[in-house]
């Protein structure tokens, strides 16, 4: 049984990164800005798949 609890605060790990790997790692995954704000975040419909039909509407 696990007896952890994600929500209970635990060891903090510091992760230090020399100048040359922070680089390498801004190289790797940049960010990218945006015109404009992403209205909504939710998640792309799939191509042939029915929604959830609600029962007792």
């Amino acid at each position: 049984m696990n007896t952890n609890n994600s929500k209970d605060p635990g060891k903090v790990v510091t992760w230090k990164m020399t100048e040359e790997e922070r680089l390498q790692y801004i190289s790797k995954h940049p960010i990218i800005p945006m015109d404009r704000h992403r209205g909504s975040w939710k998640w792309p419909k799939k191509q042939g798949v029915k929604p959830l039909e609600r029962s007792g509407s």
